[in-house]
């Protein structure tokens, strides 16, 4: 559990010329100190995660963590983060730069010496990028056509989640797909209605980007 010990061998060897003489052999070792515990994200963005973790239970000597991102995409992508001065206290590290959406596995281990601890590992997304560019045609007095476009720039994402506020359940259309999506049911000549698109990478979400379309009225 991450001990130093000490062990010492007493040994008698006799010599022809002499008698015999005392000789004392010693050695020093540590232990494999104990995994860390459970892990949680503390915060995290389109290029950012902080995370914390539980100590050793029950309480291990060590010295700190050392805490790996994969894949390497952050500016230190292996950090050693010291143990809490407090006996329950937890560890945190920060990953930056990194890419949005996309699946990160981290790995945290203890380390007493030269001796470290099995891993404890987790698999943590950033948020991914938020669409753009929402435009509408095809508008009548019962549907529309509502059109987006990607984000900007690299992000990791399975589908797009479009919905009408609260008026509606969410469709969802796939990242393959072409990015537009027409709303013809259940909608009420010349309502104004907000139409809500957002990202999905797993089931973290991006922020929305948002636009109003208002339908054409039934003539007089």
């Amino acid at each position: 559990m991450g001990t130093h010990w000490v062990f010492c061998v007493l040994f008698v060897f006799i010599k022809f010329s002499s008698g015999s003489e005392l000789g004392i052999h010693t050695e020093a070792g540590t232990t494999e100190p104990d995994a860390p515990g459970e892990v949680i994200v503390w915060f995290r963005n389109e290029t950012n995660l902080v995370i914390l973790w539980k100590p050793p239970h029950p309480t291990t000597i060590f010295t700190q963590y050392k805490v790996s991102i994969a894949p390497p995409d952050a500016k230190n992508s292996i950090l050693y983060v010291e143990k809490s001065d407090e006996p329950l206290g937890p560890g945190v590290a920060a990953f930056k730069d990194l890419v949005p959406g996309r699946v990160y596995n981290i790995s945290i281990e203890t380390v007493s010496g030269d001796k470290i601890s099995r891993p404890t590992t987790v698999q943590f997304r950033t948020v991914p990028s938020k669409p753009q560019n929402i435009s509408f045609d095809a508008i009548s007095t019962q549907s529309f056509v509502v059109h987006w476009e990607a984000p900007s720039g690299e992000s990791d994402f399975d589908k797009y989640q479009i919905s009408l506020g609260n008026e509606l359940p969410p469709v969802t259309v796939s990242k393959e797909d072409p990015t537009f999506w027409e709303f013809k049911d259940n909608l009420e000549p010349g309502k104004t209605y907000s139409v809500v698109i957002k990202t999905v990478s797993g089931r973290v979400v991006s922020l929305p980007v948002t636009s109003d379309v208002t339908l054409k009225s039934l003539p007089v």
